[in-house]
């Protein structure tokens, strides 16, 4: 297709596109799709567009879709950035509405510091942010003066009836000896009674503290540059958020407030799939004979697809993609035999 029959077709999707954002009726990622091949037959761009796509559906609130394109015409990063910002009782009474309305689509709220104190706005906050239709998540202050699974144990239980949109968060900025055992120590407790992910938040001059044992956890890092984004690599593979100003100001909120943009790793994933540990040879698990029983396997996964692995050490099974609440429910069903949620 020759370039000005591309960019005429480009000119169509884009009106198209924003048609549908007008009239809020049909979902718009097979215009993306179309979009991005059009940009790469073109050449290399960064290209941004102000959408209410998120997910495969049309949201209330506005996102930017972001498709990083190189110059062989492959997408090399395709990502959804929200405004957010983190609150807690220091911000006094919020008006949720009014932040919404200001263009905030994502909102952290602190839920507990330690393991006896609860923040004593967390229940308000979350009440009238999620009534407001924003997406909430909860982060913990961890502190040296009391036992990492009691504290995980209290952040999990502040959190674990309300909608946790955005992946838990474990705020890490104080540092005491043995700080990086208690962090390894809170993340096995907490991932162990909720299956949920979690993050981690601290500062770009505090990860000097930190080490790579948790460089897999999603970061989001604090830096008052008031540049978002602009950040230097550090250890971690996987940042989702910056807080870049602490001094930000928001109508609804009375004082200063810290200011972040997050990519969609902040988002809690609401599917996933169960994966075995290895399975009991012989009939019905008897030991009988060297392989599975997998008549007797499938009796714990009544209506569920499963797929068999297997390795030098023996055969385990993961499931097709399920609703998280189904894989909680498998997970209390299969006991011994549950591995973990991917």
């Amino acid at each position: 297709m020759k370039k000005d029959k591309i960019h005429r077709k480009i000119l169509e999707i884009l009106n198209n596109i924003y048609k549908k954002l007008i009239l809020k009726s049909s979902i718009i990622i097979d215009e993306l799709k179309t979009l991005t091949e059009m940009i790469c037959s073109l050449h290399t761009v960064k290209f941004i567009i102000l959408t209410d796509y998120y997910k495969g559906s049309i949201s209330k609130s506005k996102c930017f879709y972001y498709i990083k394109i190189n110059n062989k015409g492959s997408v090399v990063e395709r990502m959804v950035y929200m405004k957010g910002i983190d609150v807690s009782n220091h911000n006094g009474s919020i008006n949720f509405g009014q932040v919404k309305d200001s263009g905030i689509e994502a909102v952290y709220i602190k839920a507990t510091e330690g393991t006896t104190f609860k923040d004593r706005c967390l229940e308000v906050n979350y009440s009238n942010a999620h009534c407001e239709g924003l997406k909430t998540g909860f982060y913990h202050f961890l502190v040296g003066t009391s036992e990492p699974e009691t504290q995980a144990n209290s952040f999990y239980n502040a959190i674990k009836d309300k909608a946790n949109d955005l992946i838990p968060m474990l705020d890490v900025e104080s540092n005491f000896d043995g700080l990086m055992d208690f962090i390894l120590r809170f993340i096995a407790k907490f991932k162990e009674i909720s299956n949920m992910q979690i993050g981690i938040y601290t500062y770009t001059s505090f990860t000097d503290n930190l080490d790579d044992r948790i460089a897999s956890y999603p970061l989001w890092e604090a830096n008052y540059n008031n540049n978002p984004w602009k950040l230097n690599s550090n250890f971690f593979a996987n940042r989702v958020g910056h807080q870049y100003s602490e001094t930000g100001c928001v109508n609804g909120i009375d004082t200063d407030c810290d200011m972040n943009e997050f990519n969609d790793g902040i988002i809690n994933k609401t599917n996933g799939y169960v994966r075995t540990n290895y399975l009991p040879i012989g009939y019905r698990g008897d030991g009988s004979f060297a392989g599975v029983d997998m008549e007797y396997v499938q009796e714990y996964f009544e209506d569920i697809r499963i797929y068999a692995n297997s390795n030098e050490n023996g055969i385990w099974v993961e499931t097709q993609n399920l609703p998280m609440s189904k894989c909680l429910e498998l997970k209390d069903t299969l006991g011994s035999w549950f591995c973990d949620i991917k």
